[in-house]
């Protein structure tokens, strides 16, 4: 599936109930469209103790802000991203940080242990201004939605970010830092959106309950 919400509110019984029917519920298409950081952590990584992650996650705000940095005012970045069909007509779930808490609840979950989405700081891009991405470049740094997971604490805001970052990534794309104690810091970066990408998890998702039916 690639359907968050249900995953971010009732993950427990979802895996529950696939272990009693004796199932796979798989959902790498829930976070970062095609690339597979549900995977590494689930699979290749198992070995190693995570410590945080921290990641870019929201496709839509990165493009927003990205165009403010080119000049545009909030409003104008937005219509242009409904324009592209990078943002819905009604934007909400990615503007104001809810869609990035989503899914940085879901790796909280799959990480660390179910953590109730009530407990998640959630604040979006809506509230950033001009000024506010202006005083950034001055100091030769981006604004991002942020999202920060660590064992019971969970947090999404925008933050400054230096230019030369690995997290200052520009228009969809999104990025993910994963600290743990045997590999240091780990990055990965790719798409976080499209139809082609998503469909690319899904099918993955697909061929591995085949194989492991």
């Amino acid at each position: 599936t690639s359907n968050k919400p249900p995953l971010v509110h009732h993950y427990v019984e979802l895996i529950q109930e696939a272990a009693m029917r004796g199932v796979n519920y798989r959902f790498e298409a829930t976070v970062m469209a095609g690339t597979p950081i549900i995977t590494l952590l689930q699979e290749s990584l198992l070995g190693d103790g995570i410590e945080s992650i921290e990641g870019v996650f929201n496709g839509t705000s990165t493009f927003i802000l990205s165009e403010m940095e080119r000049g545009l005012t909030f409003d104008e970045a937005l219509k242009k991203a409904q324009s592209l069909g990078i943002a819905e007509a009604n934007p909400d779930v990615d503007i104001k940080g809810f869609d990035a808490a989503y899914k940085a609840t879901i790796l909280h979950d799959i990480t660390f242990e179910p953590i109730s989405f009530k407990k998640v700081k959630v604040r979006g891009i809506d509230g950033v201004s001009e000024e506010d991405i202006r005083k950034a470049a001055e100091k030769e740094k981006v604004i991002r939605l942020m999202a920060k997971i660590e064992r019971r604490n969970v947090v999404v805001e925008p933050r400054e970010v230096p230019k030369n970052s690995p997290l200052a990534v520009y228009g969809t794309s999104n990025v993910a830092l994963i600290k743990s104690d045997l590999l240091g810091e780990l990055i990965l970066k790719g798409a976080g959106a499209g139809v082609k990408e998503t469909a690319s998890a899904v099918v993955s998702d697909i061929i591995k309950c085949v194989r492991r039916s």
